[in-house]
């Protein structure tokens, strides 16, 4: 019994947040201040200058829900806090171009 209250108090810490870096799908270089946040949900983060980034989760927020990656310059990208879940995950954003008329 107290084995299994261990590990329900464990499992409920290892979803409370999610982490990982963000990361430049073509040169592969860790990508700095990326607006991450949970879709339709006020909370987010940024990454840090390395990519890293950490999210809290409210308890209102399941795995079910989305975590948002946007940046000027790369295509927005969705994953679902269930994909997140592993402890070293890696964001990949793909760059995107515009090309202006004259």
């Amino acid at each position: 019994m107290l084995a299994i209250a261990i590990g329900l108090t464990q499992l409920a810490i290892a979803q409370s947040a999610v982490s990982g870096r963000v990361i430049n799908s073509q040169s592969r270089e860790a990508v700095p201040y990326v607006s991450i946040g949970i879709e339709n949900k006020a909370t987010g983060t940024v990454s840090n200058i390395k990519g890293e980034f950490f999210l809290k989760l409210r308890a209102d927020i399941s795995s079910a829900d989305s975590v948002i990656f946007s940046s000027i310059g790369y295509k927005t990208v969705k994953h679902s806090i269930a994909d997140l879940q592993k402890p070293d995950n890696e964001v990949f954003i793909v760059p995107q171009t515009y090309s202006l008329e004259e």
